[in-house]
């Protein structure tokens, strides 16, 4: 292909034979004029994913097929990013869906404005409708100061998702970025804290730009009281390479977030809580009170001294 590459979009794919077909359609429709690749990592299948990837890259000159023995998704999305052409890069993964139009527009904004991440709103789909759409909080833009998008990141409106989709990055921001092989969980938070150290020009716009559809067999809901701790090591990286007192109170509370899924997911599947709950009881609430929610603030005040009516409140109205 002689013409140059505008975006690169790099899809992992692992085991996602039933999902592929609607993934790929949704970004070879899409409403961007300029060249543009489809990055498709397939991470060892077992089942038919490699097939469905061979048929729709012998299709559409858009499409290029990366194989290669599974070794997780930050091992294949560093392969899709050392094989991509584009000025920009997006992701998207190989069970979800995208908005025609975002592409497009983030583009141009990075083109006329000079921003290096341009990010939308993800709508999150569970049985088919949407449960919730964030961030949905207005346009809004930043010059690039890093204490700026930390609070933007790690703060309570959380202003930038954690995910890498639903964003454009520029190649240049990415630079020689990676995602950390071995992080089963969190490995998109590390990888963003890493390219808002830089303090890029950043832009969040007011439209719906992915559709993240919630399953029981995603990697985030699968073994979580395991892979969990991951994110928690993470959180624990970014508080101390924070510069201000406020950012590492904001991860300081983000890992509570973590610890109570982890705390929910080992009981209710017949795991040992015993780790997340020591966690929890050694966390000072004082120190993150004012991130804390009402309701936030009553599960951990009940997980460190009243485990027992927390276990029955969890189990019977699922708080």
């Amino acid at each position: 292909m002689n013409e140059q590459i505008a975006l690169s979009i790099i899809v992992p794919a692992y085991n996602l034979e039933v999902f592929l077909p609607e993934a790929l359609a949704s970004l070879l429709k899409i409403d961007f004029e300029a060249p543009y690749e489809i990055i498709v990592v397939d991470d060892g299948s077992s089942d038919g994913s490699l097939a469905v990837l061979r048929a729709y890259e012998k299709e559409s000159k858009a499409i290029r097929v990366i194989t290669g023995p599974n070794g997780g998704v930050s091992r294949a999305r560093n392969a899709g990013i050392e094989a991509a052409r584009g000025k920009y890069l997006a992701f998207a993964d190989g069970d979800d869906t995208v908005e025609p139009g975002f592409f497009a527009a983030a583009v141009r904004e990075m083109e006329e404005g000079g921003y290096g991440l341009v990010q939308g709103n993800a709508r999150y789909l569970e049985n088919g409708q949407v449960r919730m759409t964030l961030p949905g909080c207005g346009r809004r833009a930043s010059a690039g100061d890093p204490e700026e998008l930390a609070e933007w990141f790690f703060g309570q409106e959380q202003v930038l998702l954690f995910s890498v989709w639903a964003k454009v990055f520029r190649r240049d921001l990415v630079g020689e970025t990676r995602f950390e092989p071995g992080v089963r969980v969190g490995e998109d938070l590390q990888f963003l804290a890493r390219l808002l150290r830089k303090g890029p020009k950043t832009l969040v716009l007011d439209m719906d730009a992915y559709n993240y559809y919630v399953r029981e067999s995603s990697v985030a809901n699968t073994g979580y009281a395991e892979k969990g701790w991951d994110a928690v090591r993470v959180l624990e990286e970014c508080g101390k390479e924070a510069d201000s007192p406020r950012i590492r109170q904001h991860t300081e509370k983000r890992k509570t977030d973590v610890l109570v899924r982890i705390y929910n997911t080992a009981l209710l599947n017949g795991g040992d809580p015993g780790k997340a709950l020591r966690a929890i009881r050694e966390t000072d609430l004082r120190a993150i009170r004012e991130d804390l929610t009402g309701k936030e603030r009553m599960k951990l005040r009940l997980l460190q001294r009243c485990r027992g009516l927390y276990d029955v409140l969890l189990r019977v109205v699922k708080f």
